[in-house]
This record gives C-alpha cells, structure tokens and sequence, in this order.
C-alpha cells in the first residue's frame, strides 16, 4: 500500500486525476460514487459528503466523513473545478463527470496493472486492512445512514 500511495503522490498526468486517485484511499467509496461526486454534496467546513440515496447501490442516503487530508485534497481541487458541478469532471466537457476509465487508467499509467490495482480496489483494500487491524465485520459493513445513525438535515 505504501508504494501505492507513494507512486499516487508522484502522479504526473491530470491534476483532477491525480486528486481522485489520492482521494480514493480516504474515502471507500465505489469508483462511481467518486467520479459523480457533486459539489453541492460536498461540506468541507463540517467534513462530510452526504451522497443522495439515488447514487448509491443499495438507494439509501450515506454521508462519508472526510478526513483533514480528504478536505486538503478538495481544497486544493476547488479552483480548478468548484465552478462547476462535478468534483472530478470529464476532461472533454465540464457537464459530464469522470469517465470510469479515468482512475484505472491513472493507476496503468503509474505502472500497477489491473490484476495489481483497480479504481475499486481501493474500496477492497480498505477493508482489507481494517480486517487486519481487528474491526468488525458487521460495523465495517454498517452505513453510517443506518440504524439510527444521523439523518442528512
């Protein structure tokens, strides 16, 4: 992981791509979740992106808190795309988000093949790694939407 994360961090190519690539292992989401993130979602002050139930798989709301780095990354991000409405807009036409081959291709053109690392596979890792450290199953799981958790305002 730590030479993924390296390799990341000396991303030469898109700005946007290599903010998405260095936001994906802060956040868990699924590459479609990152790549139609929308700033509107988006709270930095209170560090928190509250994707609407309509992007999600299982079609409930989910607020994903953002780390200091994830909000640092968004920061930085804003002046290049906060005029607009995707965080991470496609590189031919600022109304359409990220193509979904833009992470992997990131990753191909870092070196990592896609039996090594995919846009996905960030998700997968993360799991991966909380497994390790002795999280549960079950809360790894949970949705911070559910079970009473709080409810977008």
């Amino acid at each position: 992981m730590a030479a993924l994360l390296r390799a990341i961090d000396g991303y030469r190519g898109s700005n946007v791509t290599r903010y998405a690539l260095q936001l994906a292992p802060l956040v868990f989401v699924r590459p479609g979740e990152l790549r139609k993130a929308e700033w509107s979602e988006i709270d930095l002050d209170a560090g928190e992106w509250r994707i609407p139930a309509e992007r999600m798989k299982m079609k409930g709301k989910h607020i994903v808190p953002l780390s200091m780095q994830a909000v640092a990354i968004l920061r930085a991000l804003q002046p290049l795309t906060g005029k607009g409405r995707y965080v991470f807009p496609g590189a031919r036409s600022l109304e359409r988000c990220m193509s979904e081959n833009t992470v992997n291709g990131g990753l191909r053109r870092l070196g990592w093949s896609g039996s090594e690392m995919t846009g996905h596979g960030f998700r997968s890792m993360a799991s991966t790694l909380l497994n390790e450290q002795g999280w549960n199953r079950e809360t790894l799981k949970r949705r911070p939407d559910a079970g009473g958790a709080r409810e977008a305002a």
